[in-house]
């Protein structure tokens, strides 16, 4: 059963009035009721905070408890955030170094890489300790020597889509998580302006934070939203102003850490690259013309045709008169367009690069040099072949593209990146 609204209004003026015992008492009662998941992370983690201010040094013991159940929960719940909140949160405390240990493993294991297809093999080895406000049914191993450590069938409970964490192995995902920050934004606050310089990226763990442009874009994170990534790793200045409603709770992970963690773990910056042009490319894709009819699964699966390059300014991307063996999807950068050595057009984020060549399987008519260092996605013929069968859409978007495109056509649309 829920928790009573009725309890929850009495622990407010318990507290302002000083009387944790009775405050504690009172969720205590209510924790032994608690049916779900949702419920059990409220009540455990306002136990956790009151025996820690509360009760002081003879509360800690109890408050750690508490701190592992609440942390335990949210990962049930697949709630990562306010997960990796409460084991920042239990890191302040030295008598919790094993329960530290003990959450970091289940969330970087949980929240890690599943490859697909992995086979589950329940045994009963390291099995945890149950508690009376959770099931859990077991270790599960994986035979690809890739993976090396268990996980808890939790996971089924979990969304993965489009986290930076599920591209990750989970001693990744550790070290990660190992240097995340909790910063309060209060309401109203703004967390980065338009213009600025990145240096940080940031997960919501609570509260809303409203991004908003001077070209009119807006967008509101939640709980578990990544953002900012995209502008930190693409070295590029913020697009859009952040800030916070009703106030906010965010994890900071910032560059001075990630780039002494890129030091110690070089594939984890190789996969955090991965994973920033693949945001990249859904962000530019999402909000562009083309893709407008595509939804975010189908937007995951093109990713899957196309190779990510990047193309230093000035280098020639085509050459006119050669063979159409490939078309390009602009995420970052632009592309000027020549012929007969005359300008005729410039491509920017959100443009096809080479779709003529390829639709009416003719020579280059035209030279394209990137103006400035360029972040595409690459797509060969032999690819587009297939990319075509699963989504005819794409050559009709294509063939519609040629037929559009002005010979003075220039590109200038600023792009919002997160």
């Amino acid at each position: 059963m829920p928790v009573e609204m009725k309890v929850w209004e009495k622990i407010d003026p318990l507290v302002e009035r000083g009387r944790f015992e009775e405050a504690i008492q009172l969720l205590e009662g209510q924790i032994q009721k608690c049916d779900n998941p949702e419920d059990l992370c409220k009540v455990a983690r306002r136990l956790a905070h009151l025996y820690r201010s509360g009760l002081k040094k003879k509360g800690i013991p109890r408050a750690i408890s508490y701190a592992l159940m609440a942390g335990q929960a949210y990962v049930k719940v697949g709630r990562v955030a306010p997960a990796i909140a409460m084991l920042s949160w239990l890191k302040e405390i030295p008598e919790a170094k094993s329960q530290v240990k003990e959450l970091e493993k289940l969330v970087s294991e949980t929240f890690s890489f599943s490859p697909a297809g992995v086979q589950f093999k329940p045994t009963d080895e390291n099995m945890p300790v149950p508690t009376p406000f959770q099931k859990i049914k077991g270790f599960v191993t994986f035979d690809q020597e890739d993976v090396e450590l268990s996980r808890e069938q939790w996971r089924e409970t979990v969304n993965h889509r489009a986290t930076l964490f599920s591209t990750l192995k989970p001693q990744e995902v550790a070290k990660l998580i190992q240097m995340a920050t909790i910063r309060d934004i209060g309401p109203g606050m703004v967390l980065f302006r338009e213009g600025d310089q990145p240096f940080a990226f940031y997960i919501v763990v609570d509260g809303e934070m409203e991004l908003t442009s001077s070209v009119g874009f807006k967008k509101t994170f939640r709980e578990g939203d990544f953002f900012g990534e995209v502008a930190l790793f693409g070295k590029m200045p913020r697009t859009a102003t952040l800030k916070s409603k009703q106030g906010a709770k965010v994890l900071e992970f910032s560059e001075k850490d990630l780039k002494k963690c890129f030091k110690q773990m070089p594939n984890l910056e190789t996969r955090i690259l991965n994973f920033f042009e693949f945001r990249l490319f859904l962000n530019v894709a999402s909000r562009g013309e083309f893709f407008k009819s595509f939804t975010e699964d189908e937007l995951e699966k093109v990713w899957d045709f196309m190779t990510p390059i990047h193309v230093p300014a000035e280098r020639v991307l085509l050459e006119q008169g050669a063979a159409s063996d490939r078309f390009f999807f602009v995420v970052k950068g632009f592309c000027e367009v020549q012929k007969d050595d005359w300008v005729i057009t410039r491509l920017g984020p959100g443009q096809f690069i080479g779709e003529m060549g390829m639709i009416h399987r003719a020579p280059r008519t035209a030279k394209v040099v990137a103006m400035t260092d360029c972040q595409l996605l690459e797509c060969h013929t032999t690819t587009f072949q297939e990319l075509c069968e699963q989504f005819p859409k794409i050559r009709r978007i294509l063939e519609e593209i040629s037929k559009m495109r002005e010979p003075d056509e220039e590109i200038t649309d600023k792009v919002v990146i997160d």
